[in-house]
């Protein structure tokens, strides 16, 4: 750490006044002078990591009183930037007439950092972006303003697609996910006439959009030569291919609908909720906050986002929504060649055809943070179309370690498991909403399935 000066507020000019040295200097952000201190929850990670390196610390917390109110006037909601995101969150007015707000606070972070970390530190709080973070990295323009971007040909799996540009691709880490800043006055803030504008979130569940973003990034890896499984995109890109097969006409929910939903009796299924399902949705919620593949929050932002029919969100990848019981279904489905109580969804061949191993033994990119942050070995990829395989060896794999080398299925991010083992005639299912981070939901599901197979094989 570096030596810094802590100075205390005692109130909003003299808050101004410390601050303004900042701002007048003109300084890059590392070399800041001075900074503000509300809850620290990054201020402080971000100190030790050398990516800011303030000589003073303005503690703000004093100004609270007139900072952190959440009042409810005449139908307007009023956010105090100092209010603490639990308190937000706990709010009567809150919980009864803006129950999204509270629920997105409740499922931020851990209980400790949502006790210290204040509103308005949570909205413009830095990127997780590792490039940034990483001061070894020299080419970050968010740190180093012109040097160029290091994430845009490195890892970048896990940063944005759309909302970008040529000088970054960092993704917003805030759990608002769209919120408006300007100078304001303590008390100022009125969330009540703010209409939350979507458009970020109907992007990413709009398959032409999607479609479009992909075909303008290049390729991560050369075609039959590596392995670069990419969730989002890979599913996107071929349910544009099955809509335009169709003929255009049809939207790919209304596909999946007509052509194997109705067909196998799976009521309660659909690609986005619908006004029907919606209710009954189960919102997600962050167990596992360590670093990995995605950012938990982002993803819990995209599940609340989903149970609402108003926002026509389509996304092939995780933008399902089901229970246990259809998803089940769909799973016997398979292990039965393609019918179900008659009902035929798909040919026994086309089904072999989609559960065989088509990247030989390519490993799979999408494990590289994986093998660099938790030691996993390098093996093979193992994939089908649309269906992760078992494949030989001892190595991580949600199916188990007893379950035999054709046993196909697939996950959801850190939530969803199922499986069929087509020797051992077992399927299983398992459906939560607590996201774990990916590697160890792979270990947690691979210690499940094993546990199902010496039970019931």
């Amino acid at each position: 750490m570096r030596p810094i000066t802590y100075q205390r507020a005692t109130d909003a000019p003299s808050a101004v006044q410390a601050l303004a040295a900042a701002a007048s200097a003109n300084n890059s952000l590392i070399d800041a002078a001075v900074q503000p201190l509300a809850g620290g929850t990054t201020l402080l990670d971000l100190m030790k990591l050398d990516v800011m390196r303030p000589s003073v610390l303005v503690d703000i917390n004093p100004l609270s009183d007139a900072w952190s109110a959440v009042t409810l006037d005449g139908g307007n909601l009023k956010l105090g930037a100092l209010a603490r995101m639990s308190d937000v969150a706990a709010n009567p007015d809150v919980q009864r007439n803006y129950p999204v707000i509270a629920e997105s606070l409740k499922l931020a972070a851990s209980p400790q950092l949502r006790n210290m970390a204040s509103l308005g530190g949570n909205v413009l709080q830095r990127t997780r972006c590792t490039y940034f973070r990483d001061v070894s990295y020299d080419n970050c323009n968010k740190r180093n303003p012109g040097s160029g971007c290091a994430a845009m040909d490195g890892f970048n799996r896990t940063h944005a697609v759309l909302g970008t540009s040529e000088q970054c691709i960092a993704t917003y880490p805030g759990d608002a996910p769209d919120v408006e800043v300007r100078p304001i006055l303590p008390g100022e803030v009125d969330a009540g006439n703010y209409q939350p504008r979507p458009e970020d979130i109907k992007k990413i569940g709009d398959l032409d959009a999607v479609t479009a973003a992909v075909c303008d990034v290049g390729l991560e890896a050369v075609p039959g030569e590596e392995v670069s499984y990419s969730p989002i995109m890979a599913h996107a890109v071929l349910g544009q291919c099955v809509r335009r097969l169709d003929g255009g006409k049809r939207r790919l929910r209304d596909i999946a609908r007509e052509e194997l939903l109705e067909p196998l009796g799976m009521a309660d299924t659909a690609l986005g909720a619908t006004t029907a399902l919606a209710p009954r949705a189960v919102m997600p919620r962050v167990s596992d906050d360590s670093p990995g593949m995605f950012d938990a929050s982002a993803l819990v932002g995209l599940g609340l986002a989903i149970p609402h029919p108003e926002l026509n969100i389509e996304i092939p990848a995780g933008g399902f929504v089901s229970t246990a019981a259809d998803v089940f279904r769909f799973a016997e489905t398979m292990r039965q060649g393609g019918a179900w109580n008659g009902k035929r969804v798909l040919s026994r061949p086309m089904v072999e055809l989609a559960t065989s191993n088509h990247t030989g033994a390519r490993a799979n990119d999408l494990w590289t943070y994986a093998r660099e942050l938790k030691g996993w070995p390098l093996f093979p990829a193992n994939l089908g179309l649309g269906f992760f395989l078992r494949g030989e060896g001892l190595h991580p794999t949600y199916f188990g370690h007893l379950s035999t080398p054709g046993t196909y299925g697939a996950m959801g991010a850190g939530t969803t498991n199922f499986w069929v083992d087509p020797v051992r005639n077992i399927t299983m299912v398992c459906l939560t909403t607590g996201f774990l981070e990916e590697a160890n939901s792979a270990l947690r599901f691979q210690r499940l399935s094993d546990v199902a197979i010496a039970e019931f094989a």
